[in-house]
């Protein structure tokens, strides 16, 4: 559908007619909308609610986006206490008061602004959403600090609570959907619990939208009971097709509550998954390759991979290779880039069940990227699971390392191991940049004027847009042994 969207308008479009806004009012064309339909969406979205749970404080941020008129009010009118960070409530497309300016909950450091309104004023949980709030993120409060939880923690928790509310109530028709990116662990948590997944979608929440269609036409909308990408993206209900931010805030705010008065945390209830299944780590990196050669190099990389798949990654060796582009039918040309996904699975090494590697172009930016996910069999005991947490953030690490130099190899770059300690999202060619001059950031100590020191550091260091130290500060710390600021005595 959207194909034949784009093909309209591309191939048959001729000119633009335009009529004055008036007579298009007079004719029908233009309608007005107002609180009736502001109420009918509030009606949908907190009819989804599991719990009558309301005793937990919330800090919540729309990121400089829309969400106030959603999440904020669908809480509101479920009986939430929910208050608004006053630094990120205001829409602004320049998302100032967030670090790097990125406006996104998959990136910790999104929260920077929202933890200082969160001690302020005593909330448990912060909440945020991205600027069209269709993708949620939470920190939650857990033994005197805060935890950070990604998009695939949060897709099994979300999993793990509806089930246990619908339990009693399943007829066997109970389907749960997620794309071929997001955790393994709620297919293990369907399987266990008699759930149908359909769990190789395509990356996309279309694809997930396209399922509900089909569930929807079959009379079996009852039996969705929820879909999720890794992204931070989900939805359950019967009032969308797109992932929207409201249905994890209800659901994620209501077991908070329930987990409080047990003197418990979103953290405790994950943990509880992990022994009752396995543990899995997943974790997302990516390459960011600017401009019409970097357009080059993405394609080089996948192309290699494709036509080439390696048998080893480092010393990881691939046991099982799909190129998603055989999977058929290709219904059409964005369907295709959709498609243009290759997944890696390695033999499993001591304690590990599976591990997986998924490999993307982006299709909305100039980047690849990588998905990583471990499995570990069940473990009981609290002592076992810290030990397999602290295995598997190493293990993440070397694989990580593996098939990144293995793709930089394939466009002929040397990359610095202390490269994987810059921050993530920055382009390739500005981590290389940033190697290149740091030699000159440490003659700056040389420099006996405070001042002058800063001035020229900030000069130096323009290329990296906002809040740049912070970007780079690790991997200088790494060689250094103290950061930027402390070894020029500007701190």
């Amino acid at each position: 559908a959207d194909e034949e969207l784009v093909n309209e308008v591309t191939k048959k479009v001729g000119k633009i007619k335009t009529m004055p806004f008036d007579e298009a009012v007079e004719k029908g064309l233009i309608k007005e909308i107002g609180t009736d339909v502001d109420n009918a969406y509030l009606e949908a979205t907190t009819s989804v609610s599991l719990s009558k749970e309301r005793g937990i404080k919330i800090l919540y941020s729309p990121l400089h986006g829309c969400g106030m008129s959603s999440v904020f009010d669908s809480l509101k009118k479920l009986g939430f206490d929910v208050v608004s960070d006053e630094k990120t409530s205001n829409p602004s497309g320049k998302f100032e008061n967030i670090t790097f300016n990125i406006a996104n909950p998959e990136v910790i450091q999104s929260f920077d602004t929202a933890l200082d309104s969160a001690k302020k004023h005593k909330a448990d949980i912060i909440l945020s959403t991205d600027p069209d709030a269709d993708r949620i993120g939470i920190m939650v409060k857990h033994k005197g600090r805060w935890v950070f939880m990604n998009g695939n923690e949060i897709a099994v928790i979300l999993s793990d609570y509806v089930i246990s509310k619908k339990k009693r109530h399943f007829t066997g028709d109970e389907i749960m959907v997620k794309t071929t990116v997001t955790t393994n662990l709620i297919k293990k948590i369907c399987e266990k619990n008699d759930i149908h997944i359909e769990g190789e979608l395509m990356i996309g929440f279309k694809y997930i939208g396209d399922i509900m269609n089909k569930l929807e036409k079959k009379g079996k909308m009852k039996s969705f009971l929820l879909g999720s990408e890794e992204s931070h993206g989900y939805l359950a209900g019967n009032y969308a097709r797109d992932k929207d931010a409201v249905v994890p805030a209800i659901w994620l705010s209501e077991l908070s509550a329930e987990l409080k008065k047990k003197n418990k945390t979103l953290v405790d209830y994950l943990d509880q998954i992990y022994k009752k299944y396995g543990y899995y780590k997943n974790y997302l990196t990516e390459v960011r390759l600017l401009g019409a050669s970097g357009k080059e190099k993405i394609d080089k990389i996948q192309n290699t991979l494709r036509k080439k798949p390696p048998e080893f990654f480092g010393d990881f060796k691939v046991s099982k290779f799909e190129d998603c582009l055989n999977r058929k039918p290709i219904v059409s040309e964005t369907d295709k880039t959709s498609k243009d996904v290759l997944i890696f699975d390695f033999e499993p090494i001591d304690s590990l069940e599976s591990v997986k590697v998924t490999v993307r172009p982006s299709g909305t930016e100039p980047k690849i990227k990588m998905y990583f996910e471990i499995g570990f069999k069940k473990v009981s005991s609290d002592e076992g699971l810290k030990i397999i947490k602290k295995e598997a953030d190493i293990f993440i690490k070397k694989i990580e390392k593996a098939v990144m130099l293995e793709c930089y190899k394939i466009i002929g770059v040397d990359f610095p191991d202390r490269g994987f300690l810059l921050f993530w999202q920055l382009p390739l060619d500005i981590k290389m940049e940033y190697f290149k001059i740091e030699s000159k950031i440490e003659k700056l100590k040389q420099i006996k004027e405070k001042q002058k020191r800063e001035r020229k550091l900030l000069k130096m260091l323009e290329f990296l847009g906002s809040n740049p130290i912070e970007k780079v500060d690790d991997a200088f710390k790494k060689k250094n042994k103290v950061g930027i600021k402390k070894y020029l005595s500007l701190s």
